[in-house]
């Protein structure tokens, strides 16, 4: 039975986006040749994704060792005050930025979650020491809204945005150590 032109073009839609979860950089060219669509159907389903906000933006997944980096979770549970609308705006305005350039991190994201923690930022930083000061300034500015903080910090990717850690193939010693 022939699918309606929404399922087609919601399939279509998918099959684009599983191709640019795992490469971001794939050309409309490439992603034609591959999905067997032409260049101006992937052009146009790209364009309405974008203006839609179903795509954000584009990105790259890189080893942060690699380039001196750590990668931390730090995870807040919130106290039952609530955020004045100051804060509020700031949070969105500005996620950060004045902290992220004091501590010299990097805000890869920040994430509402459920569960035991209501918030979850993922931090890259030069050393553990920036990523404990930038922890300990949202202590002291936004206290009265946090009632617990932790912070993890990575040890190894195994999977990292829909691609699996290319060093695994290679050293197996790496996941014997995490297991």
């Amino acid at each position: 039975m022939p699918r309606s032109s929404k399922e087609e073009v919601k399939l279509s839609e998918e099959k684009i986006l599983s191709k640019l979860k795992r490469n971001a950089s794939l050309s409309d060219y490439a992603l034609s040749k591959d999905l067997g669509y032409s260049r101006q159907k992937i052009w146009r389903i790209k364009k309405q994704l974008e203006q839609n906000k179903t795509i954000w933006g584009y990105t790259t997944t890189f080893n942060e060792k690699k380039r001196g980096f750590i990668q931390c979770t730090i995870l807040i549970k919130r106290s039952s005050r609530l955020l004045s609308e100051a804060d509020s705006d700031y949070f969105l305005k500005n996620g950060f930025s004045e902290l992220k350039e004091k501590y010299h991190l990097d805000i890869e994201s920040i994430v509402s979650t459920h569960g035991k923690y209501d918030w979850m930022i993922t931090v890259h930083a030069f050393d553990i020491i920036s990523v404990r000061n930038f922890i300990t300034e949202l202590q002291t500015n936004f206290n009265e809204y946090i009632s617990d903080i932790i912070m993890l910090e990575s040890a190894t990717a195994i999977k990292k945005q829909w691609i699996f850690n290319p060093e695994l193939k290679e050293d197996r010693n790496i996941l014997k150590n995490l297991l």
